[in-house]
């Protein structure tokens, strides 16, 4: 595909109990995820969403990182705009996902 990472998903979970109908956070995670989006075809969707089901996934960026995303870890969605052609989202993570807070991180 012909495309770049996309802005990161962020996912909230929220972990606690459940009292009295009333739900108290004790702890809430944000858990970063990288994203892929791209418009594709329909021959292309059909191969991509069976992604999931693969054991071994390595993914390229641009400028040659590799990601390897553990089972489970990785969601194709499609979301189709024309009839021949659609925009598919992949979000995945790895377990390396690093928010830097100034440039001396950048590399």
């Amino acid at each position: 595909m012909n495309t770049i990472l996309n802005t990161p998903a962020a996912n909230r979970i929220d972990v606690g109990e459940e009292k009295d109908g009333i739900f108290i956070p004790e702890k809430i995670v944000t858990q970063y995820k990288y994203r892929i989006v791209d418009y594709v075809n329909r021959s292309l969707v059909e191969a991509l969403i069976r992604l999931p089901q693969h054991d071994d996934v390595t993914i390229t960026d641009e400028v040659g990182n590799e990601y390897t995303p553990d089972v489970g870890n990785i969601n194709v969605s499609i979301e189709w705009g024309t009839f021949d052609t659609g925009t598919v989202t992949i979000e995945f993570n790895d377990g390396s996902f690093v928010r830097t807070e100034n440039s001396d991180d950048l590399t």
